[in-house]
């Protein structure tokens, strides 16, 4: 994760941001508090120190006895007389550095100013020429040694570390709440989140799982009216058939029953990829070749139809539920059939694997697909030409029940078109199936090919 997406780093550079404004105000506040203090209590005594030094000096000043109070009393002494300069220490002030102001302190009329140079405290006298200048050894605000130095970033570092620590740990629920509601709104609509907190944090992960909650309950609800209505049209439909077998005029009864037979089927295809998608129908699995499978479609339901078949002999065996990989296949070749201008455009249906995977592709040669409608193919009822009639369009649901059959055996549906030039369903199921507790059954070592599905 980038650095700019960590809630935690964004929350620790705003406290170090905070901090650094607090410690400016801080240290404003302390150097104007010390400032006044220092200039009505502790300035007049240091002055009148220095003052008694200036008299003992004397005018004109006398060196030596200059050098003398320099080393009994810890001040730099300079003089800056007509005709010569002298130092305590062999270095001059450098008058660019004083922080000083002018001012009257000696009932004499002596003039001096009184300030601070590179933090110590400086007087400065004059008087018939003469400039003397008394600074205190000592710094009024020290500044820190190295080892200070050192120690004061080192216990910086480890606050920071704790610190970041801290923030981390009580935003690392936002990680798993993040990767949670991205797996529910995958579909994954009956994973709940898992947080243990009573503050913000797991009330909102309470929220999400409420959510989910109702959501799972209403898909649910709607699965359970679908089977429901399904079931109910049944009864009409085995009625009409009947009905309809009394009937002299074979032109009408040949229509009837093939609309009848459109019904039943479709109401197959509901129910089959409602069980599927709502794991009421546990898979039958066995191991299965995807090659025999498409021949046992092709010589069922396609023995006269113009396909093209390219598929891998090396191809490994896979365990799946062959009678429902059989009907996803045998739904995919029908609208590859159906999507073709002329009849006799062939469809090519190939086959092929990886070391995870087997795949097989159905291509047409029709009028393709628009970008923006490719997403919602897989929607019940969903028609990407809505002026297309129910012999060439179908009702919508033969994809719906692939992705359910594909999504069932934890594999994938990809559908690539370009308009006028034709379009490509291909189809990847694992090799080793992932098992799910409560849809499938023991799976056998080796078993027949199952028939597959009306």
């Amino acid at each position: 994760m980038h650095w700019s997406q960590s809630l935690s780093l964004k929350v620790l550079v705003v406290f170090l941001l905070a901090t650094a404004a607090l410690l400016l105000v801080l240290s404003l506040t302390l150097d104007m508090t010390f400032r006044g203090l220092f200039s009505d209590n502790v300035k007049p005594y240091f002055t009148r120190h220095l003052m008694g030094l200036q008299n003992q000096v004397g005018v004109p000043p006398d060196i030596n006895v200059a050098k003398r109070l320099s080393e009994q009393n810890g001040v730099n002494i300079e003089i800056d007389a007509p005709g010569y300069r002298w130092s305590s220490t062999g270095k001059f002030l450098n008058a660019e550095q004083l922080d000083v102001k002018l001012q009257r302190v000696d009932k004499s009329g002596i003039v001096a100013e009184a300030g601070f140079y590179q933090g110590n405290f400086v007087l400065r006298t004059f008087n018939q020429g003469h400039i003397i200048s008394f600074m205190l050894t000592e710094k009024i605000s020290p500044t820190l040694n190295r080892h200070e130095l050192w120690f004061a970033l080192g216990a910086t570092v480890v606050i920071l570390t704790l610190l970041y620590g801290v923030i981390s740990y009580l935003f690392r629920p936002v990680a798993a709440i993040e990767r949670g509601v991205r797996r529910i709104g995958n579909g994954e609509v009956s994973y709940r989140l898992v947080v243990p907190r009573s503050d913000e944090i797991g009330l909102l992960a309470a929220s999400i799982n409420k959510m989910a909650d109702n959501i799972e309950d209403m898909l649910e609800a709607k699965r359970q009216l679908l089977l429901a209505i399904s079931h109910e049209l049944r009864t009409p439909i085995t009625r009409s058939k009947i009905a309809l077998s009394m009937v002299d005029d074979e032109a009408i009864k040949k229509h009837v029953s093939e609309d009848l037979d459109e019904m039943n089927r479709l109401i197959h295809e509901l129910l089959e990829s409602e069980r599927l998608r709502g794991n009421h129908t546990p898979l039958s699995l066995h191991r299965a070749n995807l090659n025999d499978i498409v021949y046992q479609v092709q010589g069922r339901y396609f023995d006269d139809a113009p396909l093209l078949l390219d598929l891998d002999d090396s191809l490994p065996d896979f365990i799946v539920d062959a009678g429902r990989i059989g009907l996803a296949v045998k739904n995919v070749i029908k609208n590859a059939l159906t999507a073709n201008v002329s009849p006799d455009d062939t469809v090519l249906v190939a086959t092929y694997a990886n070391d995870q995977q087997v795949f097989i592709s159905v291509s047409d040669s029709g009028c393709g697909i628009e970008e923006k409608n490719i997403a919602h193919l897989t929607e019940p009822f969903y028609r990407a030409d809505t002026s297309r009639q129910r012999r060439t369009g179908g009702f919508g649901i033969g994809l719906y029940l692939i992705k359910a059959i594909v999504d069932a055996h934890h594999g994938t549906l990809q559908v690539d078109s370009l308009l006028n030039v034709g379009t490509t369903v291909t189809l990847a199921f694992p090799i080793k199936p992932r098992v799910d507790k409560g849809n499938s059954e023991a799976v056998p070592e080796a078993g027949p090919t199952d028939d597959i599905d009306d």
